[in-house]
């Protein structure tokens, strides 16, 4: 039998998970929900029903606080605009829930640690999180999760959710007999992998995640499969300088 995604059963389970922490506002609360998945915020259950949306009172009762939040964040926060979005956003969630029950062959954990190195620093560093919800869904259009996730596999999605749809992510690592996963600890999960932050000379910081063997046999020619990168160097030469915030192309 196929379970269908619903949302009121997921919270009145939720409604029975100690809550040790909130935040009222819904920027704050998916601040600080990322940083917890970094490790920078104690682990602990905040209380989502306690944080306040664009999106309030029937429709909230009716779609359910996830997808009020998906809204909200997409529409930064504009209620109006939120509640047009309201009903794309549960459809999304539902289609979510649906994919962690089917089968998929396409699934690669590289969008989603894209998703979560990129949205750390877009939400933390520039308050960008409805770009940050953008690469979230990204991932999850590039890389459906599916039923034979690996455990590290599934965690990094759940974590990637957090943040946006806490009720379904924390519902479905359950599903695992886990919680929310550090996605620091995480990420040593997928050896094979490397995130690199880069930037053109001159330039602002890009992150980007490469074969781990590839990359170290030949760190130029993988950033030039880049778009921006390849665009910006063009046919001249280019070398690569490294600082503590990462690797600088310098043009010759």
């Amino acid at each position: 039998m196929t379970l269908r995604y619903n949302p009121h059963s997921i919270e009145k389970q939720a409604r029975k998970w100690p809550v040790l922490l909130c935040q009222t506002e819904l920027y704050a609360d998916v601040h600080f929900r990322i940083e917890q998945i970094w490790g920078e915020k104690p682990s602990g259950w905040l209380d989502a029903f306690a944080c306040r949306s664009a999106i309030a009172g029937d429709l909230s009762a009716e779609f359910g606080v996830d997808a009020c939040r998906i809204a909200s964040v997409s529409a930064d926060n504009t209620p109006a605009a939120a509640e047009k979005l309201l009903e794309p956003s549960f459809k999304w969630l539902a289609k979510i829930f649906g994919q962690f029950t089917g089968s998929s062959s396409d699934f690669s954990p590289v969008p989603w640690l894209e998703a979560a190195f990129i949205g750390r620093d877009l939400a933390l560093q520039q308050k960008k999180y409805r770009t940050a919800l953008t690469l979230v869904r990204k991932a999850a259009r590039l890389s459906p999760p599916g039923n034979s996730l690996s455990s590290a596999e599934h965690a990094l999605v759940t974590a990637c959710l957090y943040p946006f749809a806490p009720l379904l992510a924390t519902h479905l690592a359950a599903q695992k007999q886990s919680g929310i996963a550090d996605l620091l600890t995480l990420a040593d999960h997928f050896p094979e992998l490397v995130c690199v932050r880069f930037a053109l000379e001159n330039g602002g910081w890009h992150q980007k995640v490469f074969d781990r063997a590839s990359f170290a046999n030949d760190p130029l020619q993988q950033l030039m499969q880049v778009k921006l990168v390849r665009k910006a160097v063009g046919s001249r030469s280019a070398r690569i300088s490294s600082s503590k915030q990462g690797l600088r192309i310098c043009l010759c």
